[in-house]
C-alpha cells in the first residue's frame, strides 16, 4: 500500500510540474503580446495545443455583439451564473451555455472551466475551456494553476 501511494504522490508531483511549466510558458508568450487578438489568439492555441483542452474561448465584454466579444445584456442574461463568481466554475453546462460559449465546438465539450476575468473590479470577459471528458473539470478540482492564468490574462487585457 505504501508503496502505491508513493508511485501516486510521484506520479501527481511530475504532472503537477509539467503543468506548471506549461503554464510558465503561456504567461511568458503572453507577456510578450501587443493586442488584445494576440492575448485571444495565444490564450486560446496554447490552452488547446498545449494543455489538451477540447476547446477554449476568450470572450470579451462589451456594448454590442461580435464574433470575440459578447454584449453586457445577453452575458448577464445567458451567462450571469458565471460572471456573479468570484472564483472559476468546474461542471457540467446547460445545452445553451455551451453553444453560447463554445458555438461550433459546442460538441466537443463534455465538462468545462469558466472563469470570469476581472480587473479592479470590473469584469473584462470570460474564460472558458472545454474538456470532451464529462469528469474532467469538476467541482472540486484545485483551479490554482486557471485563477492564476485568468488574473494575469485580465491584467494584460486591461492594459
Amino acid at each position: 500500500d505504501l508503496k502505491q501511494q508513493l508511485s501516486t504522490l510521484i506520479s501527481n508531483a511530475h504532472q503537477n510540474d509539467q503543468l506548471l511549466e506549461k503554464t510558465k510558458a503561456l504567461i511568458l508568450e503572453l507577456i510578450t503580446c501587443s493586442s488584445i487578438d494576440d492575448i485571444r489568439r495565444i490564450t486560446e492555441e496554447r490552452l488547446t495545443n498545449d494543455f489538451g483542452s477540447s476547446a477554449c474561448r476568450l470572450w470579451l465584454l462589451n456594448e454590442e455583439e461580435s464574433i470575440s466579444s459578447l454584449s453586457f445584456n445577453s452575458a448577464q442574461k445567458d451567462l450571469a451564473r458565471f460572471l456573479d463568481k468570484n472564483h472559476v466554475y468546474c461542471g457540467l453546462l446547460r445545452e445553451q451555455e455551451k453553444t453560447r460559449l463554445f458555438a461550433n465546438e459546442a460538441d466537443q465539450v463534455g465538462s468545462a472551466a469558466i472563469m470570469p476575468l476581472r480587473h479592479n473590479g470590473e469584469t473584462l470577459g470570460l474564460l472558458a475551456i472545454g474538456s470532451l471528458d464529462q469528469n474532467y473539470y469538476r467541482e472540486n478540482i484545485s483551479t490554482t494553476l486557471l485563477e492564476y492564468v485568468g488574473n494575469i490574462t485580465a491584467t494584460l487585457l486591461a492594459r
